[in-house]
């Protein structure tokens, strides 16, 4: 887990925006991103785009906590989470999802409830001409000592935005 008060943790407020160069310097570096909390209002609209709604056998909303939010929306939110912290330099990085790894969803997580997303970046390995990340990624809940979740997620950041890139990296692994 990250220690958020190491000399080396970078704070939300106006997020780190790493050019194509820096890359390499991330690894072992802290973040700290800011309170989000999601809009109950907007957990029906997951449930839609995921196609949960359409669940032939739907499921007993009973057994969970009101107001839940699921644990595949809230690893949706780990991209914009992220985002709002560490910024590859637009038109220089393009970031790929590449997995997840060891993801444990700790405690409930309900809408309204504030969240924040600590990570630290384990690697910085370069993969031919892109670099493949690796965050231990921890999303923290306000008044909470057990995390809503823990997640290792890989990220491989190419050069350039073009769309273009079909790196052969991603499909052999």
């Amino acid at each position: 887990m990250p220690d958020i008060n190491a000399p080396n943790t970078a704070l939300a407020q106006d997020g780190v925006t790493v050019t194509f160069a820096e890359i390499p310097s991330l690894a072992g570096r802290s973040f700290t991103g800011d309170w989000f909390a999601v809009d109950a209002n907007k957990l029906p609209l997951f449930d839609e785009a995921s196609y949960v709604d359409e669940n032939p056998d739907g499921y007993d909303l009973s057994v969970y906590p009101e107001q839940l939010v699921e644990g595949f929306h809230l690893l949706s939110l780990l991209d914009h989470l992220m985002s709002r912290v560490l910024r590859p330099a637009p038109g220089e990085i393009a970031g790929w999802n590449y997995g997840l790894d060891r993801v444990r969803f700790v405690s409930p997580v309900r809408a309204g409830e504030r969240m924040r997303l600590t990570f630290e970046v384990l690697e910085a390995e370069p993969r031919g001409d892109n670099y493949l990340l690796l965050f231990d990624c921890v999303i923290e809940v306000e008044n909470r000592k057990r995390p809503g979740f823990t997640a290792q997620w890989r990220v491989l950041w190419v050069p350039g935005d073009d769309g273009d890139n079909e790196d052969e990296e991603c499909r052999d692994e």
